[in-house]
Formats: structure tokens, C-alpha cells, sequence
């Protein structure tokens, strides 16, 4: 669990930083409904995805065929888990440090997928415009 929290904090930092992209995944076959879930391709031979649904979140890193492309998440990737965890929203009190770090790392990929800064931006600069 420990490895899982420090691949989660320099992910969270990385993202932050903007020196990563996350993109949104979809229709990726995993159990129960996926109400939200991002990835992002790390080096040529692995990806990140995290995901949330109503009962639990995850984070996973996968080794990824290297003659496939890991740039962006296909469902017909075959991989192999090098990490994978689960926290349940509910019961799993005792991974609270890194359940709080998933739950922002996930807050930070949707926004960088739904390019929320600009957006903020630009509605600074209107209200900026409105106040002359």
C-alpha cells in the first residue's frame, strides 16, 4: 500500500504541475458502473488509470504490450497489474492518507480533462472587463 501512496503523490504532483495529461476513459470493462475514470500513458511500456464508482475508487498501473501504443487507454489493451488498489468509500478508514490523495488526484484529472483553468480564466478576464 505504501508503494501504491508514493506512485499516487508523484502522480498528484505531476498533474498539478501540468507536466502531465490526463484523458478520459471510457468503456473500459472493469466490475460495477464506473462513474468516472481517467488515464494517462507513463513511458512506453505502462499507464495509470483511476477510477470511482458509487461504492469504491482504484488506482492501477499497468504494463501494457509494448508493440501497442500507451499514449491513450484502449480497451483491448492486455496488460499485466503492477499496482492495483481499491478503497472503499465506506469501510476503508485506515487508508484515509492515501483514499484523501486518490480522491484529489481523481478532482485534478477531471479538471485537467475538462480544461477547467482556462475556462476559469476566461471568466476572470470577462469580470475583470465588467468592473472597469
Amino acid at each position: 500500500m505504501s508503494e501504491s501512496r508514493n506512485l499516487l503523490d508523484k502522480l498528484f504532483q505531476l498533474t498539478r504541475d501540468g507536466r502531465i495529461k490526463w484523458t478520459y476513459a471510457s468503456n473500459v470493462p472493469r466490475t460495477g458502473a464506473i462513474t468516472q475514470q481517467y488515464s494517462v500513458g507513463l513511458d512506453n511500456d505502462a499507464e495509470a488509470s483511476i477510477w470511482t464508482n458509487a461504492k469504491s475508487a482504484g488506482f492501477r498501473v499497468t504494463e501494457v504490450n509494448a508493440q501497442e501504443p500507451a499514449v491513450v487507454m484502449m480497451p483491448s489493451i492486455v496488460g499485466r497489474d503492477l499496482v492495483a488498489i481499491s478503497i472503499d468509500h465506506d469501510h476503508d478508514a485506515e487508508q484515509g492518507a492515501t483514499y484523501v490523495l486518490l480522491m484529489g488526484l481523481l478532482e485534478l484529472a477531471r479538471r485537467s480533462v475538462d480544461k477547467v483553468e482556462p475556462k476559469i480564466d476566461r471568466v476572470k478576464q470577462y469580470l475583470e472587463k465588467l468592473a472597469v
